[in-house]
């Protein structure tokens, strides 16, 4: 089993009292995300630029749908939700950067959904996989279902053959005992790695995963050219979470 990290503990006292005191899930609620480890995803991308148009992008352990919002927005496949930055004067990826997040919710005017356009201009796709069934994602195609079964892999592969990046926010789900969750989340981690990859990254592409081990960045080592670590600030400090980027992939 896995899911996305977003949703692991939702609903618990603990990470309600988060969220009331979380800017960024305040931003996420203002800007129409449905979670705010969207911005995490932003952060990767105003650093890296892993995500073009025109790109194919396999997004794993996807509910509640965050990063694919986001993903669909870089491949201009789907209108942003967000107020445009020229409104508040700055830079589009300045805003999401900034360490004054509280002056930024309250400063910013609500949008009207209802203009938003639907674009589909760029030629590049998005499929969105998660083991639990989730709100669809506009501009993204849905496959339902566990990633290491042959039939789910069949469906991803009928929607695309190969996909140009694969980015995994997927979490084994919340453990009791941190090293428990330490070694399920790269073992599972290991098996996207090890098992998925081979049949969906195209050789030469790009992988962007949760860690919270160094383990991981060493086997990441084995299949990609260039890895890079990153830890967004968009992560809650006490997290021992980063992500990989691993560019190149090097397919055995």
């Amino acid at each position: 089993m896995y899911e996305s990290a977003a949703e692991s503990v939702e609903g618990s006292p603990f990470y309600l009292m988060q969220q009331s005191r979380d800017p960024y899930a305040k931003l996420a609620k203002i800007q129409n995300y449905r979670c705010r480890s969207a911005f995490k995803l932003i952060e990767i991308q105003s650093e890296f630029k892993l995500i073009c148009p025109g790109m194919t992008v396999l997004d794993i352990g996807a509910s509640p749908g965050g990063w694919s919002q986001v993903i669909v927005e870089e491949l201009k496949l789907e209108s942003p939700p967000n107020v445009a930055a020229s409104e508040h004067g700055r830079n589009e990826n300045e805003r999401f950067s900034r360490n004054d997040l509280l002056d930024e919710i309250y400063s910013m005017p609500l949008i009207n959904f209802n203009e938003k356009e639907n674009k589909n201009e760029s030629g590049g796709s998005c499929v969105s996989c998660d083991l639990r069934p989730f709100r669809h994602v506009n501009g993204a195609r849905q496959v339902i279902g566990d990633i290491f079964e042959k039939e789910t892999l069949d469906q991803i592969q009928n929607e695309q053959r190969e996909f140009d990046l694969v980015v995994s926010d997927a979490h084994p789900g919340a453990s009791q005992d941190p090293k428990q969750t330490i070694y399920s989340s790269t073992q599972l981690s290991q098996r996207i790695i090890e098992d998925v990859l081979p049949q969906l990254l195209s050789p030469g592409g790009a992988f962007l995963t949760k860690a919270l081990s160094q383990k991981l960045v060493s086997l990441m080592k084995q299949h990609f050219q260039h890895v890079s670590q990153f830890k967004p600030n968009a992560s809650r400090a006490e997290s021992e979470e980063f992500f990989i980027i691993g560019l190149n992939y090097k397919r055995n």
